[in-house]
């Protein structure tokens, strides 16, 4: 296991960021910009590049689900200085983060929008390449994100990119966490489990293969942290 990598969507309760049982609202956008950097590694950007092959495309645009506080566009935007990108989350926090990075509204836009309706509408679809970034999992259902994937979302011969959790078992998704020197107590690691294990490997690739999308490539980063590259 690749002990780099830490995904946190909780905090210790000590902190006062615990995200269930509690009345208080956790700062997410915080959290997810603390992590970033550990989500988002060097080891990861190789990987990320070996699947997409974009260096040297031209007239790319990319789109990215769920995009969160906008670091990952950041990023692309280094790594990839001749894409056009857009964001599209449904938190008000996390697109008014992104835009305050003041990145090059000529290179990168962000609109707040919610991802599972079956009505989503995005200026500059169709979509070269379409991120998601540990959002897979949080969806109540895929079937909406399909439709529009499948009807103008996505272009003809496209490359979808999805980073995400995948199940593996109990002990190790706690070892997980206890490397990362992030111990949670057991009722919320349970709770975590559960919404963090929704998918085996197998489960996204049979899915996306039942929708009409071709399986190219399936890298482990962890155990428990995949990136899976599909075609139209």
């Amino acid at each position: 296991m690749q002990s780099y990598l830490s995904i946190q969507m909780h905090t210790p309760k000590k902190d006062g960021l615990n995200m269930r049982g509690e009345n208080k609202k956790p700062d997410l956008t915080s959290i997810m910009v603390a992590t970033h950097d550990m989500r988002f590694s060097p080891i990861f950007w190789n990987e990320f590049e070996s699947l997409a092959q974009i260096k040297n495309s031209k007239k790319i645009n990319l789109l990215d689900l769920g995009t969160g506080p906008g670091l990952f566009l950041r990023d692309i935007n280094k790594h990839y200085p001749q894409i056009f990108a857009v964001g599209v989350d449904e938190s008000s926090a996390m697109v008014n983060y992104a835009r305050s990075l003041k990145l090059p509204k000529e290179k990168i836009r962000f609109y707040k929008k919610d991802i599972s309706t079956k009505s989503l509408n995005i200026k500059g679809k169709p979509f070269k390449f379409i991120t998601m970034n540990f959002v897979f999992h949080h969806l109540p259902s895929p079937l909406n994100l399909m439709h529009n994937l499948k009807n103008g979302l996505l272009a003809k011969n496209g490359c979808l990119i999805i980073y995400d959790w995948v199940r593996t078992t109990l002990e190790e998704y706690i070892e997980f966490h206890k490397l990362m020197g992030r111990e949670m107590p057991e009722d919320t690691a349970f709770e975590m489990f559960s919404e963090h294990g929704k998918y085996t490997s197998e489960d996204l690739v049979w899915l996306f293969k039942r929708e009409g999308f071709k399986m190219k490539e399936e890298k482990a980063i962890t155990n428990l942290h995949h990136l899976f590259l599909f075609t139209r």
